[in-house]
């Protein structure tokens, strides 16, 4: 009996969630300017200062997924500011999480987040409402509500590859026929809008070659060049050649060997998935709850009252003139930097092309050519001082030896220095390279 009551309630709930999604699809209002309080009349400046310090304490509750204290405060805060987007998408979050952590509380607390979602579609038109919508349907079992609350928040912002991403997730292992196909719809889509994500790409070449897809071949072609710079590391601690099996398996489609194109896609999945460079791609499109918590009120919080949380200074004006510099620099430029690279007081210029990182050494007007490295396939430069060789003044500093043979490294007080000797790291498609600045042998 008590089994049959909770079927019931739990239905009721589902159905809930249900109608509120498709009543604010179809009905949808525009957004809502949020107020001070219920009656639009100015709060003073205590109890303004006290929402926003309750707010602060609500986000670092939430955020450490203490909702019993959160939830109090949010509470409080959405019945003062019923308008604001900040306590109905904070709600609903902890309340998600308290059915994550509590499910035996799933029937109370998913009506309490259909009421906070309720209001906030009333405020917020965008995907957000429709995502937390689609996770509370999921949490009540109503995997169809789930999915149709994704593909409505897609509509939205289709080019958000993690909504993609969650649509994919949510249809994968469903048995119907229909949902398979909206389900590999998802995850190409998802790669279509994130190229160069290395966990959606394994994802899409294993579920090709599960259902034994000709476009798994297209996707090999795809895949090489994303796994290249990482394959001989792979490799070194996995004995896995991935783009050698990855070859094989094209191979294996075209002559109709679909058992070893998926062999073959299993053992790189396998070690792929596990890589520092997966994991990473897998947090762009697997997104956690707490990346969607509200940080403050809406700009027209602030805007309606009269007490703002900091002193604004005066604007001053500014004017810009062109004033052309005679640079030896190439034209296809990925990253620059402004620093001294030599410490000789004047700011030299790094860039970074598609080629090579070269550091251009200002004289007057003109930047000369100082020093070049060869660096083909990194996107990015940044600067620091990795080996502290020029620390601070005033602390012990290690010398190194410049890798000459039989000196040791001696321990002496630095010369006074308040610039770092700056070493270069880049990034990019072929992995990460430190590029250590040493003097020469002449001293430069």
């Amino acid at each position: 009996m008590a089994r049959s009551q909770r079927a019931v309630a739990v239905g009721v709930v589902v159905g809930l969630i249900s109608v509120v999604v498709l009543a604010w699809w179809w009905l949808r209002p525009g957004p809502v300017d949020p107020g001070p309080d219920d009656d639009g009349v100015a709060l003073s400046t205590a109890e303004l200062r006290e929402l926003v310090d309750e707010s602060r304490r609500a986000v670092a509750h939430l955020e450490n997924e203490h909702t019993a204290d959160a939830i109090p405060l949010l509470e409080s805060i959405g019945d003062r500011v019923p308008g604001d987007a900040f306590p109905h998408t904070n709600l609903a979050i902890a309340r998600l999480l308290t059915i994550e952590s509590q499910p035996e509380a799933v029937d109370s607390v998913a009506a309490q987040a259909s009421e906070d979602l309720r209001k906030l579609v009333a405020i917020d038109a965008g995907p957000l409402p429709l995502r937390l919508s689609s996770r509370l349907a999921t949490a009540t079992g109503d995997q169809d509500a789930a999915a149709s609350a994704l593909e409505r928040a897609i509509e939205l912002d289709p080019d958000d590859a993690s909504l993609h991403f969650e649509l994919w997730m949510q249809l994968r292992d469903t048995t119907d026929d229909v949902d398979r196909g909206r389900a590999l719809e998802a995850l190409v889509a998802a790669r279509a809008a994130a190229p160069d994500n290395v966990y959606v790409l394994v994802d899409l070449l294993a579920e090709f070659a599960s259902r034994e897809d000709a476009r798994l071949v297209e996707a090999v072609e795809l895949a090489a060049p994303l796994l290249e710079p990482f394959a001989p590391g792979i490799e070194k601690r996995t004995t896995a050649d991935v783009l050698d099996l990855l070859q094989k398996a094209a191979e294996a489609v075209e002559a109709g060997e679909w058992g070893v194109a998926r062999r073959n896609v299993r053992v790189v999945a396998n070690v792929v998935r596990p890589e520092t460079v997966s994991q990473s791609d897998r947090l762009r499109v697997d997104r956690d709850l707490l990346e969607f918590v509200a940080l403050d009120f809406a700009p027209a919080f602030y805007e309606q009252t009269n007490w703002r949380p900091a002193e604004r200074a005066e604007a001053i004006p500014v004017a810009f003139s062109e004033s052309p510099l005679d640079v030896e620099a190439p034209d296809a430029v990925r990253d620059l930097l402004l620093r001294d690279v030599d410490l000789d007081g004047v700011t030299d210029l790094v860039v970074l092309d598609d080629d090579t990182l070269s550091v251009f050494r200002r004289s007057d007007d003109r930047f000369g050519l100082l020093v070049s490295l060869a660096a083909a396939g990194y996107r990015g430069v940044l600067a620091a001082d990795l080996d502290t060789d020029v620390p601070a003044p005033g602390l012990p500093a290690t010398v190194p030896n410049d890798g000459k043979e039989g000196a040791d490294a001696t321990t002496a007080e630095p010369e006074s220095c308040h610039v770092a000797d700056l070493d270069f790291v880049l990034w990019g498609p072929s992995g990460l390279l430190v590029v250590e600045n040493r003097l020469d042998e002449d001293g430069n």
